[in-house]
């Protein structure tokens, strides 16, 4: 792929951001995937973005308070109107180096102009979204069958 952009944020688990059984909301993790996929989007349209398809949100460890969280959003695909973005979830206590995998989640988003209408992408490669979400069927599907 021609376009190779990525993004990394950070988030500090507070008490707040907890739920009854002292792990992070879900929702939390969610709205900080959401953030750094817009900018990241936002970046390459070069306007305002919208999310068109949150397809898939896979939670594998729990993160706690006091953790920080690594959110890393990278660019996966190309489409006529759209992008593909993976967001990577990583927590650790102290050490970066220590971190484990809370969660992966794939998105897609659109440019939108001031009216709010999809927008062309400033690039002109290959519609990579249905492969893209090909993938992402398949990830689900494996899922379901373990």
């Amino acid at each position: 792929m021609k376009h190779k952009m990525k993004l990394e944020s950070y988030y500090s688990i507070m008490p707040n951001d907890l739920n009854s059984a002292g792990i992070i909301f879900g929702g939390v993790i969610s709205s900080e995937v959401d953030k750094i996929a817009s900018i990241l989007a936002k970046k390459f349209f070069n306007s305002k973005s919208v999310v068109t398809i949150a397809s898939y949100y896979h939670f594998v460890n729990p993160a706690y308070s006091g953790e920080t969280l690594k959110l890393i959003a990278e660019l996966k695909s190309v489409g006529e109107k759209s992008i593909g973005i993976k967001v990577s979830v990583f927590a650790f206590k102290n050490l970066e180096n220590n971190k484990r995998k809370v969660a992966n989640c794939y998105l897609v988003f659109g440019g939108i102009d001031e009216n709010g209408n999809l927008i062309k992408n400033p690039s002109k490669e290959e519609d990579e979204v249905k492969e893209f979400m090909k993938k992402i069927g398949k990830l689900i599907d494996e899922k379901n069958s373990s």
